[in-house]
């Protein structure tokens, strides 16, 4: 089975921004959060931390939501109501 990640929710606040990515294989969800005026950079880094995304349930670089979803819709309440 593929170990695929995908974006589900994006958030800025004017300062930061966080993407929340669901792993549908592994039902784990992890995020990215940084200074809005890093975007371009941070954004770069990002893609290629996915694309090295192969046997871990989240990239190295990313902050792990320590427990499982059902779904990306329970992650993103899990999120903005626990984390956000």
């Amino acid at each position: 089975m593929k170990n695929e990640a995908k974006v589900i929710e994006t958030y800025n606040d004017g300062n930061y921004v966080t993407i929340l990515l669901f792993n549908e294989a592994t039902k784990n969800g992890f995020y990215y959060e940084f200074e809005t005026a890093n975007l371009v950079t941070k954004w770069n880094e990002i893609m290629k931390d996915l694309n090295e995304l192969k046997d871990s349930s989240y990239p190295k670089s990313a902050t792990p939501i320590n427990r499982p979803f059902n779904n990306s819709d329970e992650l993103i309440s899990y999120f903005e109501d626990n984390i956000l």
